[in-house]
């Protein structure tokens, strides 16, 4: 199963990062992307629906990898801590 996620782009969509955590209730997924969006840009567009890097990075951070995801699958956490 995440033999087929291994192809999401570092910058998905918000579809993308609900099927990334399935476990997840929608709401709060929904919640954390918001808070992490308007805390990088204040002035972001929530209707666009591709997140960038940075974005992707901090929800990471925040509710950790996806199941079936090595911290080195993600280029972008080299020397980023996650629990």
């Amino acid at each position: 199963m995440a033999e087929q996620h291994k192809k999401v782009p570092h910058t998905p969509t918000k579809s993308e990062i609900l099927e990334l955590y399935p476990d997840m209730s929608k709401s709060n997924l929904k919640s954390i992307i918001k808070t992490v969006v308007l805390a990088l840009n204040p002035d972001a567009n929530l209707k666009l629906s591709q997140l960038t890097n940075k974005e992707f990075k901090y929800i990471i951070i925040e509710i950790g990898l996806p199941k079936g995801f090595k911290k080195s699958d993600f280029s972008f956490l080299d020397g980023v801590d996650i629990d």
